[in-house]
């Protein structure tokens, strides 16, 4: 009777367990480029998954397919985040800006070549938002601005793992107490 009453309380131990697990699951939208910040992904966390879906862009704006990723929280072993410069785009953008300075007497055509360099200058900059899953990392890149909200969700994904790990930790130590509790159990009926 008594190894009936120890399983009901472990039961009920890991059904509390679930329930403090259980995450709010927010749905977290992120611009993924500059010049057009309405072209959104979503990237959320519940107590089971990571669930990243990012629209792929052709120059930053024209449509070309999706990146889903739906990892499971067991396997995702460090999350981080981090600011990038590609080089590239903020020369080339600088060269853009200080030629319309230079021409700015031609009017219009001047404060055009000013926006385009100044806007592929910032383009250059990204957050990148990483995690790893099973030792494969995963990386998704956004603009500069959206930086807040990038380590934001990392805060999320982290108590999300704290929180499934410390749930882990309190199962095992419940199923080796009701191990030693079985095999006393057993050692008083011999």
């Amino acid at each position: 009777m008594l190894f009936l009453v120890v399983n009901a309380d472990l039961l009920q131990k890991g059904f509390n367990m679930a329930q403090e697990l259980d995450l709010k699951h927010e749905n977290n939208s992120f611009a993924v480029s500059l010049v057009f910040p309405w072209i959104k992904g979503n990237m959320s966390v519940d107590k089971n998954f990571i669930r990243v879906s990012i629209p792929n862009t052709i120059l930053g704006f024209i449509p070309a397919g999706k990146h889903v990723d739906n990892s499971p929280l067991q396997t995702v072993s460090n999350v981080s985040v981090g600011t990038s410069y590609k080089l590239a785009p903020m020369v080339i953008g600088l060269l853009l800006v200080l030629n319309g300075i230079g021409s700015i007497s031609k009017g219009l055509s001047a404060s055009i070549l000013i926006v385009i360099g100044a806007l592929l200058f910032f383009s250059g900059i990204k957050t990148s938002f990483a995690y790893e899953r099973s030792g494969i990392g995963q990386v998704v890149e956004f603009p500069f601005f959206e930086s807040n909200h990038v380590h934001e969700f990392e805060s999320q994904i982290i108590d999300a793992l704290t929180k499934y790990q410390d749930a882990r930790d309190a199962m095992a130590a419940n199923m080796a107490g009701a191990a030693t509790i079985v095999d006393a159990i057993k050692q008083n009926r011999m």
